[in-house]
């Protein structure tokens, strides 16, 4: 998507770029984002009354969209919500305690009265306070409840940490999205200055007999198409920065000034495949996601067995029972339970057989996202070698277009060149000066890729190389 906005500006946006126009700039400082400084999952912080006015660099925007993006939060409230289904499904180890009052009106007969008396049961008001004590003494189901909520806790956090690469990564492209345009309007206007300065030659060498009509008419046609492209810059520009701001949580409106990315990159030397695997198998929070899903699966099929088996259950009540005259009377009881499950119509065996077929599903889900993430590290790798080979070939070929479009000006002040070779000679300049950013991009994207594919932390252009 990144590459169809870039090349969509076309060759031509370029026409008659100069060797003047790029310039080395230190790259940002690396750092390390808050967000992704530690294993543990950090709730999100609120968005700030005003956004800052100092640049930003890429470490900043990671951090502002881990922040702010509203997946991060409904990511964090999803991992809450597992970690307090934990204690829910550990109360079952302990006692339930209950308190129960209730008033009543009682009547009885003539011939109930005297037994009624003895017992110290009268006609009219009857309250009853009672406290009762639970304690389910066994239950084969209870501890692998346990464990199931706890797996399903670090499928919540795995998949919170899965989104926290991702936003990453989309901060990143944004980020560079905003770099290729201003590069790409940075080009445009120098183009501008450049065709007017060729219109205002063409002017004068025709005024003294030097140059034909025609060439000043293709001057001006030429200045004419870069005022339309320096608006189709501005506006790629724009649509650049709402993608930054949508992407950081903050709103579409706000353009923050944002610290240079090094335009001409130095290809960095990459780790061994066997290496990249092994790092990505320990450190990629998907494949932690999956095996928890496994882990719940299990104990899910525990659960399921557990239905099998019996319960057992202790419980203690004290009750006091008064009159309308206020007289008490104590009741006091303790019971301890056995429940046999007999026949629940096959319901158990259903839910045995089908927790089995959901630790298939979960064990061939993890198969999958381990060859997934193989083919994307290995994917990576590849292009990292590709982007390496396309950014050292195009700056050649720019530093080639560069003199040759130097040598046909040169050749068209001293009216050895036509402009039509003067103008053929611009088109290849700005078609490699096209290229080269293109391959620029191409190169920090491929290094964020493979940062991405190996679970590393995104920070700066290089990663955390």
């Amino acid at each position: 998507m990144l590459r169809q906005g870039l090349l969509g500006l076309g060759i031509y946006l370029l026409l008659g770029a100069g060797p003047g126009l790029a310039q080395d700039t230190a790259p940002a400082e690396a750092q390390v984002p808050a967000a992704l400084a530690t294993d543990q999952p950090a709730p999100p912080a609120a968005p700030p009354g005003n956004q800052s006015s100092a640049p930003l660099s890429l470490p900043d925007c990671i951090d502002l969209a881990l922040q702010h993006n509203p997946r991060t939060s409904a990511a964090w409230a999803a991992y809450r919500a597992a970690s307090e289904r934990v204690g829910v499904a550990r109360a079952e180890w302990w006692p339930k305690v209950q308190a129960g009052a209730s008033v009543g009106v009682s009547e009885m007969s003539a011939s109930q009265a005297n037994v009624g008396t003895m017992v110290g049961g009268r006609d009219g008001l009857a309250t009853q306070g009672s406290l009762s004590v639970s304690w389910l003494l066994f239950d084969a189901a209870r501890g692998a409840r346990v464990d199931a909520a706890l797996a399903g806790q670090d499928v919540a956090q795995g998949a919170q940490r899965a989104l926290l690469l991702t936003l990453a990564m989309e901060a990143r492209e944004a980020f560079m999205g905003v770099q290729g345009a201003l590069w790409y309007q940075a080009a445009v206007e120098e183009l501008v200055k450049q065709a007017d300065y060729q219109q205002r030659l063409a002017a004068a060498r025709f005024e003294v007999g030097l140059a034909r009509r025609y060439d000043v008419l293709q001057a001006q046609a030429r200045v004419a198409e870069l005022e339309a492209q320096r608006s189709t810059a501005a506006a790629a520009l724009r649509q650049a920065r709402g993608t930054l701001a949508r992407t950081l949580g903050e709103d579409v409106r706000w353009q923050p000034e944002l610290l240079p990315l090094e335009e001409n990159p130095d290809p960095a030397a990459v780790a061994e495949l066997d290496e990249l695997l092994a790092e990505a198998k320990a450190a990629r929070p998907e494949l932690a996601q999956a095996q928890a899903q496994v882990a719940s699966a299990l104990a899910q099929a525990r659960v399921a067995g557990a239905g099998h088996l019996p319960t057992v259950t202790a419980q203690a009540t004290v009750a006091r029972n008064y009159d309308k005259d206020w007289n008490s009377m104590d009741n006091k009881t303790a019971t301890l339970g056995l429940t046999i499950p007999l026949f629940s119509g096959f319901g158990t065996v259903h839910s045995v057989r089908a927790a089995r077929y959901d630790e298939q599903q979960a064990r061939a889900q993890l198969a999958g996202a381990v060859n997934d993430i193989q083919f994307e590290v290995w994917a990576a790798h590849a292009g990292i070698a590709e982007a390496r080979d396309g950014l050292t070939a195009r700056e050649r070929v720019l530093e080639a277009a560069n003199e040759a479009a130097a040598l046909a000006e040169e050749n068209y002040k001293l009216g050895l060149g036509s402009i039509v070779e003067l103008l053929d000679a611009q088109a290849s300049r700005a078609s490699a000066r096209v290229q080269a950013l293109q391959a620029r991009i191409d190169w920090y994207l491929a290094l964020s890729r493979l940062d991405k594919a190996v679970g590393r932390v995104l920070t700066g252009p290089g990663g955390t190389r």
